[in-house]
């Protein structure tokens, strides 16, 4: 599936309707995909400036509403995700930081990919993490129109130890 089937599957649900109705300003602020050894992992949130909270749907056989959660952000309200300024979807997205990795980080062979679509202040990215089987992570910002890395950080999991107050 595709970030645009899922959103359009969701709006199409009977459950997202009436939150929708009960939320006439809310706007998509993040579509999140995780491949999972059973299937994928497909959510889709809704920021409500009003309220300062997000509402994150999980499509499975069946959509799923979580409830409204406090946003993690840095000041200001969180941005609107622009579909229509998307021009590469999950796969290509996923390729395209599978592709980086391999050119530049070689060594770190990834396991597991978290990839979330969302606008931060550097622009519309593809956010993916890359797990490797060395216990790191590698984080690429991906433009979602260009496929262009805007940004790169490899990350021992060692390393968060040494950050935790003793």
């Amino acid at each position: 599936m595709k970030a645009l089937d899922t959103i359009a599957r969701l709006e199409k649900d009977a459950a997202f309707a009436i939150w929708r109705n009960g939320h006439p300003d809310a706007y998509l602020a993040h579509v999140f995909y995780m491949k999972q050894q059973q299937g994928e992992d497909w959510q889709v949130g809704y920021y409500d400036k009003a309220s300062d909270r997000i509402t994150t749907f999980v499509l499975g056989e069946t959509v799923q509403q979580n409830p409204e959660s406090e946003v993690f952000k840095k000041g200001g309200a969180v941005e609107r995700l622009d579909m229509a300024a998307v021009r590469l979807d999950v796969p290509d997205a996923l390729d395209a930081a599978i592709g980086f990795q391999r050119a530049e980080y070689p060594t770190e062979l990834p396991g597991q990919a978290i990839v979330i679509l969302q606008r931060l202040p550097l622009g519309q990215v593809y956010n993916i993490t890359l797990i490797t089987l060395a216990f790191k992570s590698l984080n690429i910002k991906l433009d979602a129109a260009t496929a262009k890395v805007l940004r790169h950080e490899l990350i021992s999991f060692m390393d968060f130890g040494s950050a935790l107050p003793k």
